[in-house]
């Protein structure tokens, strides 16, 4: 299943998914992770992988920026996708299934600019988190990896322009991918 935060999103994916080799074993559908019955809804179904990438950008110094973007931008990175996460591995482990996980990040977990600290402390959070989980749940013999692209082409702030780029490049960079560790389950 692919999934997109609101419905416009929806149909350029379904009508390459429909046009692939992928047409009958994947669907397109919708996902706010803020979104309690999208996120019960997600956990419902069967999934072969998890690809955890939401994500929202406020720009503000620190210092000036509401502090309720601040926390909306961390709910939204951060909270909402551990939560979701969370759940997605638990139906995993609890079916013995070994599955495998990517957190897509940023290249502003890395660095930080004027007026982003937000978003950047917001995307070095959850390379921490999958680093975390790669401990817990290593005998789940889960994989995890984190992805954090440099710059790439969306339509994010200009739905109207294909060409938008948001950052200089198109460079990838990808931690090393290890299994999951430290979960313990009951079998029956």
């Amino acid at each position: 299943m692919a999934i997109t935060q609101i419905w416009l999103q929806v149909t350029e994916p379904r009508q390459r998914v429909a046009a692939s080799a992928l047409g009958e074993r994947m669907t397109v559908g919708r996902l706010d992770v803020l979104d309690k019955r999208d996120v019960n809804a997600a956990v419902g179904r069967d999934l072969d992988a998890f690809v955890s990438n939401a994500a929202i950008g406020e720009s503000s110094p620190l210092a000036e920026i509401p502090f309720g973007l601040v926390r909306r931008t961390f709910e939204t990175n951060v909270l909402a996708p551990l939560e979701l996460t969370r759940r997605v591995i638990r139906a995993w482990v609890d079916e013995g299934t070994r599955d495998r996980i990517a957190f897509v990040t940023s290249m502003g977990r890395l660095l930080t600019a004027n007026g982003f600290g937000a978003y950047c402390a917001s995307q070095h959070a959850p390379e921490t988190v999958a680093a975390s989980l790669v401990d817990e749940f290593a005998p789940a013999e889960i994989t995890l990896q984190t992805i954090s692209p440099g710059g790439v082409r969306h339509r994010v702030r200009r739905p109207d322009r294909r060409d938008h780029l948001s950052l200089a490049g198109q460079r990838t960079q990808q931690s090393a991918t290890r299994p999951v560790s430290g979960c313990t389950r009951q079998r029956s």
